[in-house]
């Protein structure tokens, strides 16, 4: 099951024909709603990230970072990049999330020069360090219909401790971290929930058996259409 934007009553009324159909309890319904996001941005969340313009000069870069900024780039939509630098510490909270490469920010310009939106695209990491070096936000067109985008969304799976298969002592196995959505409508899905908890060994679960809310297509990767996500597989494959 996977699903973005709904309202609780809505997500509670689907969770509920999905659980009858597989035969299980009621409770199920408010068992997964609790393990599950609702929505894409969370009460008390915010989106906004304040950004300073910097110089593209030699060693500027290090000298952001020495300051504790990120240097970072807005593109897209055949209009001019413009280089901007972030705060370290308020872009933490962003790319450590499962949903940073899917989750719009809104990005204030310095001295009131307005706000972009635009979604985080490529993130240069310290491996030494785990931090930011170095991230590039696309801008996010203001009519998704005439000019969709390509959106990798993060695979979650839970109850998998429920799975038959799992507790014969075998293995969930997610196949794929992400998969890519063109998207024509907002707001964007968080993840794609699938549900381990009825799989015994040798089962999976493909993207075509989940909803998928109105406003995303799959994209293929090669000949592949109709991925399986998750499949639980023999300990030691």
């Amino acid at each position: 099951l996977s699903h973005g934007g709904a309202s609780t009553t809505e997500t509670m009324a689907l969770l509920a024909r999905t659980t009858r159909a597989r035969g299980l309890g009621a409770g199920w319904a408010s068992r997964l709603l609790s393990r599950t996001a609702v929505s894409t941005v969370k009460p008390g969340d915010t989106t906004l990230l304040r950004v300073l313009s910097r110089t593209v000069a030699k060693n500027q870069a290090g000298r952001e970072r020495r300051a504790g900024r990120v240097p970072a780039l807005i593109y897209g939509l055949s209009q001019h990049n413009i280089p901007i630098s972030v705060n370290a510490i308020e872009l933490r909270p962003y790319f450590r999330r499962n949903d940073f490469y899917n989750r719009v920010l809104e990005l204030e310009l310095p001295d009131g020069a307005g706000v972009i939106r635009a979604l985080p695209r490529e993130l240069e990491v310290d491996f030494e360090t785990m931090q930011p070096n170095y991230v590039t936000f696309l801008r996010w067109p203001e009519d998704l219909e005439k000019n969709p985008q390509m959106v990798p969304v993060p695979v979650q799976v839970i109850n998998e401790d429920l799975s038959p298969g799992v507790k014969a002592g075998h293995f969930c196995y997610k196949i794929f971290k992400t998969w890519r959505f063109k998207v024509f409508k907002e707001p964007i899905i968080s993840s794609i929930v699938v549900d381990a908890g009825p799989l015994n060994l040798g089962n999976g679960i493909k993207l075509s058996s989940l909803v998928i809310p109105e406003g995303h297509v799959s994209i293929p990767q090669g000949q592949l259409i109709d991925p399986t996500l998750v499949k639980v597989i023999k300990s030691g494959n």
